[in-house]
């Protein structure tokens, strides 16, 4: 890992473990609860889904018992993302039902991109596409709407993802390229290099061999720079590649 970026990724990482310290010496819930959202999202990005599932339980269950129930979807909506990227649907998909719901009824318009996003992911995971697109249109539309320019990248790259799932080759090249160049302009690496894979399975499947390789090399580049611990080997099957070309991707920094 490229150390100036491994140094952030560490430094993140104690800043909020010792929120989490402060918080819970001060017993104060809020703070608590805030910690929670932090170190929850942190290792949800990482692909530390274990964890990532611990602390943002801790965080539901704290809004649940203390009545700051304004959190609660954001939490539950994360839980669920976490546990449906472990593939442990059945637990998922409630979680992320209830968290659009709750945000509904509270009449919560910050974040609705990103909640109604992960319901979308949830869903094509489960093989729903119809139900994924719609939500993924709509998290599009809401971000743009609203100027969420980050849940816009994220966004499209999901749209990419549900193109790709229905072999709309065309259309997912276009909304992963899009959202590419955003999430670049952003500094938003991880969609980045997740937009990355997204291409390199999709030019994979296509035939497109080269591409596959440069695309898939650049994204493990990306996450091991970030630290973000994602098993590509399905990935890698998927594009047709053999799993040692994923560690002679051009270096992007």
């Amino acid at each position: 890992m490229c150390p100036r970026r491994a140094g952030e990724v560490r430094r993140r990482g104690r800043v909020r473990r010792r929120a989490l310290r402060i918080a819970d010496d001060a017993r104060h819930p809020y703070s608590q609860i805030f910690a929670d959202v932090g170190l929850g999202a942190l290792y949800l990005r990482k692909g530390e889904f274990d964890s990532a599932v611990s602390r943002l339980e801790h965080g539901a269950g704290l809004c649940q018992t203390t009545g700051v129930l304004m959190l609660l979807p954001y939490l539950a909506s994360m839980l669920g993302a976490a546990h449906a990227a472990s593939r442990r649907l059945g637990e998922a998909l409630p979680l992320l039902e209830r968290a659009v719901d709750m945000s509904t009824s509270m009449r919560v318009m910050a974040g609705r991109a990103v909640l109604g996003s992960f319901l979308s992911e949830g869903y094509l995971l489960a093989g729903r596409r119809d139900q994924a697109a719609r939500l993924a249109s709509q998290a599009l539309d809401i971000a743009r709407r609203q100027k969420e320019r980050g849940w816009e990248a994220w966004a499209l790259r999901l749209c990419g993802e549900v193109s790709a799932a229905g072999e709309e080759t065309t259309k997912a090249e276009q909304f992963y390229l899009e959202s590419r160049a955003l999430a670049t302009e952003l500094g938003m690496r991880p969609v980045v290099a997740h937009c990355d894979l997204g291409l390199g399975k999709l030019y994979g499947r296509t035939g497109q061999r080269e591409r596959a390789h440069e695309h898939l090399g650049t994204a493990a580049t990306l996450y091991r720079d970030m630290d973000m611990r994602f098993s590509l080997e399905l990935e890698q099957a998927e594009a047709g590649m053999k799993p040692t070309q994923m560690s002679d991707g051009p270096n992007t920094q």
